[in-house]
């Protein structure tokens, strides 16, 4: 009830829902990757990053699943951040097509990534005495 009174107040265009929506990511990429919580080895061809604490790593893993939810302080409908930064690049309001080109690209990957099927092989699962094979995607909308 609360929800559709701000909706309703607010009475957001579909302008400002895309600002919103790319601050918001924007917002929750910027904490979740910065200096201040991993460290990045750059090594050709390789590249590894750690997180320099475990509360680093929490941290991460909080706001990630925030990038991954469906936001409702301010939007109808059930989209999650990833679909709605794939209907920004499909018709963005603020830029023309080809300026949000590297933004598509990157959340087609990303997006792409999500729902690839991985396998754990050979887990050992001592309280049950076996070894399987698990395969999932790594998030399901």
């Amino acid at each position: 009830m609360l929800k559709n009174v701000v909706e309703n107040m607010l009475n957001l265009t579909p302008l400002e829902q895309e600002i919103i929506t790319l601050k918001a990511v924007l917002d929750m990429i910027g904490d979740m990757v910065n200096h201040e919580t991993m460290t990045i080895h750059f090594s050709d061809p390789d590249t590894s990053v750690m997180f320099k604490t475990m509360t680093h790593m929490t941290f991460f893993n909080i706001i990630l699943v925030d990038l991954l939810s469906k936001p409702s302080e301010f939007f109808t409908g059930d989209k999650s951040y990833i679909d709605r930064l794939k209907e920004i690049c499909a018709n963005p309001r603020m830029g023309e097509i080809q300026d949000i080109r590297e933004l598509s690209e990157a959340v087609c990957t990303f997006a792409r990534w999500l729902s690839e099927k991985v396998t754990i092989q050979n887990r050992w699962f001592s309280s049950l005495l076996i070894r399987p094979d698990n395969t999932a995607t790594r998030h399901t909308q």
